[in-house]
């Protein structure tokens, strides 16, 4: 969707859901000035889209309207406007938002009331109440809490370069605010650090920047990465045809001395169909393991994948053979674990975790097989195979932006950059893309960094 192009009503809905996900109440009473301001505008104006004209004209302080009446009134829009400006869906200036009036002494309760970040104005004096800065343990905790009501991780170990940041502020610097010195200090290169290493260590770090900028408490940059060194991307193992069938073959054939135990017959039933699972479908090996039950739809084959890497949810559709697997399988965990919550359960209705997905698949690989190879390459033997299905000379200059788009939002990537990144597994495509459509194919392929990220 482009941003540039949403209706009114579609950044209405976009912002009721941002406040949902933040915690805000989402009632009629909470909403109505903005529900009326919107209706206004449907109402008065033919274009769908939001215009600076339709803001003043709806913000305008009415003949009889008191102050504190008015402000209540511009307050919500201000925080939707503000909204719609950090999430790139309407350009506007912050001095063109609809402004506060000066206050009546009773009004005070009212601006105690309302939440810095959404004036955008957190630490300035508006009246006579002086807003305090956060400090640095205030503003990690906002974060955390942000990871919470978005569905990213929160444990110790997704959180363990910035804690680990959080830790040396607090032990090198007297200040309780966060400041570019501190957080430049600490990005920097050390010694002996490979770029690679050095820019995954600051990469949390960057987005808990973001995530204060956007609402206004911090006004610095972030550190810049690293170029990788030219030896920093794993090639991907391509499979074979034979090494599949001797994979699939020791998962369906699990020696065990444990066979009665719980946690085994689990685990028999599990592997054979968590590998096939992400061979076929090419979905992270994260949101394989934290697939839940209400999200895969056995009856349609359409798979809900909303705990990923990123706050990214996508669809999958499961081929029908994968599918009719699923339901076997459904069946017979039901039996072990009925009732579970997690549609990958371990004993205690959690999802496993990625340790215990590595040894399994190190297990079955190398009982029959020798070359390096990791749960993930079956992401990146997905891609590519879709993509070889596509060399045809038929239509070759219409299928790619549809094909490739259709296989971006299935693979739950931010950006089609990220697939572009498959091209270089694919020099067949290339060529033949080139052949039929040289003009456009030298503004798609050229040389991309690739931000996907192995787990």
């Amino acid at each position: 969707m482009n941003k540039n192009n949403l209706s009114r009503n579609q950044m209405y809905d976009s912002f009721v859901e941002f406040r949902r996900l933040t915690g805000r109440k989402n009632t009629y009473c909470a909403l109505c000035n903005l529900f009326n301001f919107i209706n206004f505008c449907n109402k008065n104006y033919k274009e769908e889209h939001l215009s600076l004209q339709m803001i003043n004209e709806w913000c305008k302080k009415r003949e009889t309207e008191k102050v504190s009446s008015y402000n209540k009134r511009i307050y919500l829009i201000r925080s939707f406007l503000y909204y719609l400006k950090t999430s790139g869906y309407f350009k506007i200036e912050i001095s063109q938002f609809p402004q506060f009036l000066s206050k009546e002494k009773s009004d005070c309760e009212l601006q105690k009331n309302i939440p810095c970040w959404e004036k955008n104005i957190p630490y300035e004096t508006l009246g006579k109440q002086l807003f305090s800065k956060p400090s640095r343990d205030e503003l990690y905790r906002k974060y955390v809490e942000y990871r919470k009501v978005s569905g990213l991780k929160v444990s110790k170990s997704a959180l363990k370069n910035l804690t680990t940041f959080a830790n040396a502020c607090n032990r090198n610097y007297k200040e309780s605010h966060l400041t570019q010195h501190m957080t430049d200090t600490w990005c920097a290169k050390r010694e002996n650090e490979l770029p690679s290493s050095r820019n995954t260590r600051i990469s949390l770090i960057c987005r808990f920047l973001d995530f204060l900028r956007k609402r206004n408490y911090i006004d610095f940059v972030n550190p810049s990465y690293l170029p990788n060194e030219k030896t920093g991307h794993r090639v991907p193992h391509e499979f074979t045809e034979e090494e599949l069938c001797k994979f699939f073959k020791a998962c369906d054939n699990i020696e065990s001395k444990y066979k009665i135990r719980k946690f085994e017959r689990i685990r028999r039933i599990i592997v054979p169909v968590i590998f096939r699972l992400l061979y076929s479908s090419g979905i992270r090996t994260c949101e394989a393991r934290d697939l839940r039950r209400c999200d895969v739809n056995l009856e349609t084959g359409v798979v809900n994948i909303v705990i990923s890497k990123t706050y990214s949810e996508h669809i999958i559709v499961l081929h029908d053979s994968m599918r009719e697997l699923l339901v076997r399988y459904d069946m017979a965990i039901e039996n072990i674990m009925p009732d579970r919550t997690v549609f990958f359960p371990n004993i205690h209705d959690k999802p496993f975790s990625n340790h215990w997905l590595n040894d399994n698949f190190n297990q079955m690989w190398y009982r029959y097989n020798k070359v390096y190879a990791i749960p993930y390459d079956f992401r990146h033997g997905y891609a590519i195979k879709n993509i070889n299905r596509w060399i045809t000379k038929e239509d070759t200059d219409c299928f790619v932006s549809d094909q490739f788009l259709a296989l971006s939002r299935s693979m739950g990537h931010d950006s089609i950059v990220n697939t572009l990144y498959y091209y270089s597994f694919v020099p067949s495509f290339g060529k033949i893309l080139k052949d039929f459509c040289e003009e456009s194919y030298n503004n798609i392929v050229q040389e991309l960094d690739y931000d996907e990220e192995y787990e």
